[in-house]
């Protein structure tokens, strides 16, 4: 009788063993499992850090160009702004000139039939100089088109690069969060 219940409980003790053994193996598998997810996870965000890295380098590209693009705009415009000055003075001065050419044209008119010759000459030049005058004018105008259609270009770059720098600090946003994630991962 005691030999059959020495039996028994050794057997007893063999299935108890057998059981602590499948529930270590399952918590083993469990921990795996979770180290895996935890991998996949830092992995995942190290992937979004360097979206946001490169991202946040685009934008930086995008700014610097949008400055660039600026700076040429505004030096288009400043040499604009120096051609109609010049412009000015030039139709200022053929403006002056045509009405020294009208002034000696009556004189000449006011004269004998021997000053007529003269006479008909300045008026012919007073035409010819009007003309210009005219040209210059009308070039004057162009000058101040080309200059406003600057500025306008100007104003645009700049809300270019304003975008460029709004989208440049989300992206520091991002990147800092992301970060921040993978640390405490």
């Amino acid at each position: 009788g005691m030999e059959q219940d020495r039996v028994a409980a050794a057997e007893a003790g063999l299935v108890e063993l057998q059981a602590g053994l499948e529930a270590s193996r399952a918590k083993r598998d469990q921990l795996e499992n979770l180290m895996k997810e935890k991998d996949a996870l830092r992995e995942q965000d190290e992937a979004l850090a360097a979206t946001a890295e490169r991202e946040m380098a685009m934008h930086e590209a995008a700014a610097t160009e949008a400055r660039n693009r600026r700076e040429v705009a505004e030096a288009a415009a400043e040499a604009a702004r120096q051609e109609r000055m010049r412009a000015e003075s030039e139709a200022a001065m053929k403006e002056r000139s045509a009405e020294e050419a009208g002034r000696e044209a009556d004189a000449a008119v006011a004269t004998r039939e021997a000053a007529e010759a003269a006479a008909a000459s300045a008026t012919a030049r007073r035409a010819t100089m009007e003309q210009e005058a005219e040209q210059w004018k009308q070039q004057l105008s162009r000058a101040e088109a080309a200059a406003a259609a600057l500025v306008s270009e100007i104003h645009a770059l700049e809300e270019a690069a304003g975008d460029a720098q709004k989208r440049q600090e989300q992206s520091q946003q991002m990147l800092a969060d992301t970060q921040a994630r993978a640390a405490e991962a």
